[in-house]
């Protein structure tokens, strides 16, 4: 899982450094296929394998919808 978290970072940073859009459900669908891994590795897992200094980079394009909550839909920061 490890490798394929890697992987995946390792691929999304290239692809955010050349301007490229990035399908990060088709990415990790073809990284898990590819390491014959019997589930995808989860966003949170992922996240943590980012490297400190490409975070500010990288977390835009990892981060979930906003979260429902009891009164409604939570504010975007």
């Amino acid at each position: 899982m490890v490798l394929a978290c890697s992987q995946i970072v390792a691929e999304l940073t290239q692809a955010v450094e050349k301007g490229h859009s990035v399908n990060l459900n088709g990415l990790k669908g073809r990284v898990a296929s590819e390491l014959s891994l019997s589930h995808q590795p989860r966003l949170v897992d992922i996240i943590a394998a980012i490297p400190h200094e490409l975070k500010p980079k990288l977390l835009p394009y990892l981060k979930a919808k906003p979260v429902r909550t009891a009164s409604g839909v939570s504010p975007s920061s």
